[in-house]
């Protein structure tokens, strides 16, 4: 049995941590439109990243 998140789990955590804090941040009315953006491409970045190690250790 495999123990210790691999760096996959790891950043699949980081973009599902950071698409709640992105909607919790939409549902702010004192959240600006530059930090949204900003928190959006934090998302953004996370997911990509997600995505080429999901290719490197899921199905490897």
């Amino acid at each position: 049995m495999r123990t210790g998140a691999t760096p996959y789990r790891e950043s699949l955590i980081r973009a599902i941590a950071l698409r709640l804090r992105y909607r919790r941040a939409c549902r702010n009315p004192q959240a600006n439109v530059n930090d949204l953006a900003a928190l959006l491409t934090e998302v953004e970045d996370a997911e990509r990243d997600a995505e080429r190690l999901e290719e490197k250790y899921a199905h490897g």
